[in-house]
């Protein structure tokens, strides 16, 4: 009989406890602090929601995100990281089996930034033919909705040299090739280049096909060493990689102080009565 009691009480704790079971009804999610925007490109936000009836027997959820316009990614702990502009829908599901759903649209609004830069001639040109020839340069940029599409125009001697205005007004100045770059203003990084060749020129400069000066040491920490056919040299410059004019330079016993440059790659160029040089250095 006692056995037949304990059967039955376990069965009517069993069943009390059954129908004590309490289900999620609803979920309400939201942006922390009421906000459902992200305005920085990989900006975050912390996804909240609030479960009910807040007796819920299991209250706990799983986050998910439906991509929609925009594109998001978010974290087990309801951290939303935007990624593409547009709009996403945060969506927060029941754990308890119910199939109770809240969800919230959150729109993703972050600057563009520069993807590409187009460098051309709206004549399509690629050379200078005339002496102190000019060549106006233009740089299109993508997206077309780039939050900043300034540029920056420089020009990197190869074999030949040039100069170029902040208006991509490129003006011939010895007989060669130059690399014309336009770079982003937006912190992208993005660059783009177009390669001119220069010729006709009177300044008497022969084209060099590939560097004749040694340098060394190189990589080079205080004192660049020059061998260099003995020439009259009228002017010595070092740019860096990017074309932009570091310092004009004086060779003191065929030597070089670069101890004051910062650690990277610049080009050397040596101007004589016949010819250009250039070369490539790296200082330490």
């Amino acid at each position: 009989m006692k056995n037949i009691i304990l059967s039955i009480i376990t069965l009517i704790t069993i069943s009390l406890g059954a129908s004590a079971q309490v289900s999620v009804l609803s979920i309400f999610v939201d942006g922390q602090n009421g906000v459902n925007t992200i305005n920085t490109q990989a900006g975050t936000l912390q996804m909240e929601a609030i479960v009910l009836p807040t007796n819920a027997t299991n209250p706990n959820y799983t986050w998910n995100v439906n991509n929609a316009t925009g594109y998001a990614t978010i974290s087990t702990t309801g951290i939303l990281t935007g990624l593409g502009n547009g709009y996403v829908q945060v969506v927060a599901t029941a754990n308890d089996g119910s199939g109770t759903v809240g969800t919230k649209d959150i729109y993703i609004n972050f600057p563009a930034l520069v993807a590409f830069i187009d460098v051309h001639t709206l004549s399509g040109l690629s050379t200078i033919t005339t002496p102190g020839g000019t060549l106006f340069m233009y740089a299109d940029i993508v997206p077309l909705d780039a939050a900043n599409g300034s540029i920056t125009w420089s020009v990197v001697p190869v074999t030949g040299m040039a100069s170029i205005s902040s208006s991509g007004l490129l003006t011939a100045q010895a007989n060669g090739t130059v690399e014309v770059r336009a770079t982003a203003q937006d912190g992208s990084g993005t660059e783009g280049t177009k390669t001119i060749t220069i010729s006709n020129q009177t300044v008497g400069l022969s084209e060099v096909s590939s560097p004749t000066i040694q340098l060394y040491p190189n990589p080079v920490q205080n004192l660049l060493n020059i061998q260099l056919p003995e020439e009259n040299i009228k002017q010595v410059a070092i740019y860096s990689i990017s074309g932009q004019l570091v310092k004009p330079v004086s060779i003191m016993n065929n030597k070089i102080d670069v101890s004051v440059l910062k650690a990277g790659i610049y080009i050397l160029t040596i101007e004589t009565e016949n010819r250009l040089y250039t070369n490539r250095f790296i200082k330490q």
